[in-house]
This record gives C-alpha cells, sequence and structure tokens, in this order.
C-alpha cells in the first residue's frame, strides 16, 4: 500500500500513524470501497469482492482502533456479521491504545431484522449494541433485548445524532 505522498509502501507503522486518531475529541470515521462506476456492492450484493488486499488491511487496522463499529443492518445481513472475534482485531494495537480487548458493532435497524449470530448468545458477554427507534416492533425488541443491549435513538427512524452523543458518551 502507498500514500499518494509517500515514496515508498507503509509498514504497520506508518499505516497506523496515518489513520491515528486525535485524542483531544471524539471522532467518527467512515470507511467503505466502491468499484469505478460508485457501487459500494459486488454483483453478489456484497462489499467484500470489492476489497483488495490493501483495502482489507486498512479494514483490519479500523477495527482494530475503534471504540465502537457501526453498522447498518443490511450489511450486517448481507456480510454475514456476527460478533467480532479476537482474531479479527489486532490485540496488542488495542492493548497499547487502551481500548477493550474486542470493539462493540452497534448494529442500526428500525426494523430489528438482525442476523441470529449477530444478537446469539448470553446477554453478559454481549459485544453487539443494536440501535433502533422508538416505532421498531415491540415483539423483536423484546426479543433482541434478551440478547443485546439496545439503544433507541429517535421515534420513527434512528436520530445520528442522538446515536454518536449516546457513542461518545459510553
Amino acid at each position: 500500500m502507498r500514500m499518494l505522498q509517500s515514496s515508498g509502501e507503509l509498514d504497520a507503522e506508518d499505516l497506523e500513524a496515518a489513520y491515528a486518531y486525535p485524542a483531544e475529541r471524539t471522532w467518527t470515521r467512515l470507511n467503505f470501497v466502491a468499484s469505478l462506476d460508485g457501487s459500494t456492492t459486488d454483483a453478489r450484493g456484497r462489499a467484500g469482492g470489492l476489497s483488495s488486499k490493501d483495502d482489507q488491511r486498512v479494514f483490519h487496522l479500523l477495527r482494530s482502533m475503534a471504540d465502537v463499529i457501526v453498522v447498518g443492518a443490511g450489511t450486517a445481513r448481507a456480510e454475514g456479521y456476527a460478533r467480532v472475534e479476537p482474531d479479527e482485531v489486532d490485540a496488542d494495537l488495542r492493548s497499547r491504545l487502551g481500548l477493550a480487548p474486542l470493539p462493540l458493532i452497534a448494529v442500526v435497524s428500525r426494523s430489528l431484522d438482525l442476523p441470529p449470530d449477530l444478537v446469539a448468545g448470553p446477554r453478559e458477554s454481549a459485544t453487539t449494541l443494536v440501535v433502533t427507534c422508538a416505532a421498531a416492533p415491540t415483539d423483536r425488541l423484546a426479543a433482541v433485548r434478551e440478547h443485546a443491549d439496545v439503544l433507541v435513538c429517535g421515534d420513527e427512524g434512528v436520530d445520528h445524532r442522538t446515536l454518536r452523543e449516546e457513542l461518545a458518551g459510553r
């Protein structure tokens, strides 16, 4: 991988420095890949098919540096998201940065139509936060609350400003 203003390959330290978060404020970072025509998914409807080896390096680094990974339920369903596993992040980097061993995944969904693996397992070991709105189906909301923490942000739809503020306060 090369930086446009760089004259050589980036090693792990250079890449970490390029994506470092300033300590003095809360940051939200957006990361995705796109094809030349602007599509963010391949013919199968998945983003993973568009990613190069270098894209995957950045993806892994950003997950390793994140307190929270925010993902829409549609992406979670299409990509088969489940809880973050220890081998999906750089444990040494997370430790150096003073982060929890695993990042929280915040899945945003109005309908609460979520992949079963995402909210399976005992609630006390959950690394998933489900973000929804007051208009979410009450039966699904009750079922999700058995396995994951739930954050209600907004009435008819998820209010992203409230979500950002709530996540920053955690």
